[in-house]
C-alpha cells in the first residue's frame, strides 16, 4: 500500500492554489487596465475625404489632394530632385494648400504632422516635402508634393503590386478625430515598373 506524505501534498496544493490566484489577479488587473485605456482614448472618429475636395486643416489652412504616384529612384530623381542620391523608390504625394491666412506658412513644419497609411497591408510612413521653397504666402493656393520612402524593409518588392492597389490614406490629423484624404490605389503602377 502507498502512502500519502501529507506534508508534500499540502505543498502542492498551496503552490497551486497560489498560481490560481495569481493568475486570476493578473487577470483582472489586466481587464480593468483594457478597460481604462479604451475609456480614456477611445477609438478616433473619421473624416474622410475624397481627391479634390477641400479640407479645412487649420484655421485658415485648406488642404485638397490632386493624386499620388509611385516613382522608381530613377524616375524620382528626374522628376522631382535631381541631385537625390538615394536609392530607394518613392511614393508621391501631390495636395494643394490654399492660406486663408494673414501670415506664411511653412509647408516643412506642418509634414511633420502628416503620414500615409496603406490599409490592409499595414505601410506607415513619414515623408518630407519634396520642393526646397515650401513656403506658402498669405491667400495664395500652392501645389505641395511630399515623398515617402518605399524600402524593402518597409514594404517587399514581392507585396508592393498588391499594396499600391488599396486605398492609400493621407492622414492630415490622427486623434481624437482621423482627418484623411483617400486615395483609391496608385493607378498606372504596372505600367511604372
Amino acid at each position: 500500500m502507498k502512502h500519502i506524505d501529507i506534508k508534500k501534498f499540502a505543498e502542492k496544493k498551496t503552490c497551486i492554489v497560489l498560481t490560481i490566484i495569481l493568475f486570476i489577479i493578473l487577470s483582472i488587473l489586466y481587464i480593468a487596465g483594457y478597460i481604462d485605456i479604451n475609456k480614456r482614448f477611445p477609438k478616433p472618429k473619421e473624416e474622410l475625404y475624397e481627391t479634390g475636395q477641400y479640407i479645412e486643416y487649420k484655421d485658415g489652412i485648406k488642404i485638397k489632394g490632386l493624386g499620388v504616384e509611385y516613382c522608381s529612384s530613377e524616375q524620382f530623381k528626374e522628376k522631382y530632385l535631381p541631385d537625390d542620391n538615394s536609392k530607394f523608390d518613392h511614393i508621391v504625394v501631390k495636395i494643394m494648400v490654399f492660406n486663408e491666412t494673414d501670415t506664411v506658412i511653412d509647408m516643412a513644419y506642418l509634414n511633420q504632422y502628416f503620414n500615409l497609411v496603406i490599409y490592409p497591408a499595414g505601410y506607415e510612413n513619414q515623408g518630407e516635402c519634396i520642393l526646397d521653397n515650401n513656403y506658402i504666402k498669405p491667400k495664395e493656393e500652392r501645389e505641395i508634393y511630399i515623398g515617402y520612402n518605399v524600402s524593402e524593409a518597409i514594404l517587399a518588392s514581392e507585396k508592393r503590386e498588391k499594396v499600391l492597389k488599396h486605398d492609400i490614406m493621407f492622414c492630415l490629423k490622427a486623434y481624437p478625430v482621423r482627418q484623411a484624404i483617400v486615395f483609391k490605389g496608385i493607378e498606372g503602377y504596372e505600367e511604372d515598373k
